[in-house]
């Protein structure tokens, strides 16, 4: 009876030693992280890095376009003179954005190709 009570308080001591070691660990961990977020992507080299920003340029380059094409429909249904007026300045943006970047946009599409 007592070798049991004394290896359940093992057991239990031994638990409790294992959570401190684990929440030891993960503070330190997270407070790596935190401290050095860059160090989670050291491994991505400028070249892969500069390959995500095109993608992610083109995807943006293609969804502008696809903006003004539907603010363009959108504004011909709108009533309310401060929703037509946002709509606009949408649409102006938009196109703005898809004119300066259209050459840029023809390279990285003849690029990938």
């Amino acid at each position: 009876m007592i070798k049991n009570i004394n290896m359940q308080k093992l057991k239990i001591n031994i638990g409790i030693a294992v959570v401190i070691v684990l929440a030891i660990t993960f503070v330190i961990s997270f407070n790596h992280i935190i401290s050095n977020p860059t160090s989670m992507f050291s491994k991505i080299n400028e070249e892969n890095y500069q390959k995500l920003t095109n993608i992610k340029f083109m995807q943006d380059f293609e969804d502008g376009i696809e903006a003004v094409a539907r603010l363009k429909v959108s504004i011909a249904n709108v009533n309310d003179p401060s929703e037509l007026q946002i709509k606009i300045e949408s649409l102006n943006y938009w196109q703005d954005f898809v004119l300066k970047n259209k050459k840029k946009y023809e390279l990285l599409k003849g690029v990938q190709k």
